[in-house]
């Protein structure tokens, strides 16, 4: 009989996106200037609003 598991609700970020929002993070706290991102780091709204809060912004 095949069992079923079902991931948790939130499992967080793959490795690759775990490395960059931590280096956008580290960057963004030296407030040295301003972290500009060419396009989207994440297709995670909240995520990114939270990146908008610390300064970094998102080239269109």
């Amino acid at each position: 009989m095949m069992q079923v598991r079902r991931a948790p609700t939130y499992s967080g970020f793959c490795g690759g996106v775990k490395r960059a929002w931590n280096r956008a993070i580290k960057a963004s706290q030296t407030g040295e200037e301003t972290i500009y991102l060419s396009g989207k780091l994440i297709h995670n709204t909240p995520a990114m609003r939270e990146l908008a809060s610390l300064g970094v912004r998102e080239l269109s």
